[in-house]
């Protein structure tokens, strides 16, 4: 259904992304509700840069549309994608020190804002 010479087929030709799932294995739970397969989760986000998306819930509206998008990804027209929230939570499960550790993966760090670092909360304790 989508031309061989589309960007992300070709993309999908040209991108090993084989370095991802060991990478994100101690982050991601054997138990509980199923997350987002780490390979997809680095596709969702490179997505979001080549399409110029900020918002979680817009890339999912755009894939819905797009049927490049969802072939890159993986999901066929019968497949339900990937709920924003949970880009968001494994956006939040894998610290940004993964992100640096694998050379590949370096256009996804934190400073070209694919990737956020936790924030923590700091408690002020007032004297007055």
């Amino acid at each position: 259904m989508v031309l061989a010479q589309h960007f992300y087929q070709l993309l999908l030709q040209d991108v090993d992304l084989g370095f991802v799932r060991p990478l994100f294995e101690p982050f991601y739970s054997l138990i509980g509700r199923p997350s987002v397969d780490p390979p997809v989760f680095i596709k969702l986000l490179l997505v979001k840069h080549f399409e110029n998306i900020t918002s979680d819930r817009k890339l999912r509206e755009l894939a819905n549309l797009h049927l490049g998008i969802r072939s890159f990804w993986g999901y066929g027209l019968e497949q339900p994608l990937p709920w924003h929230s949970s880009l968001s939570r494994t956006r939040q499960r894998i610290p940004v020190s993964v992100f640096d550790t694998a050379p590949a993966a370096r256009l996804l760090h934190a400073n070209r804002g694919f990737v956020r670092p936790k924030r923590t909360r700091e408690r002020t304790h007032s004297s007055h």
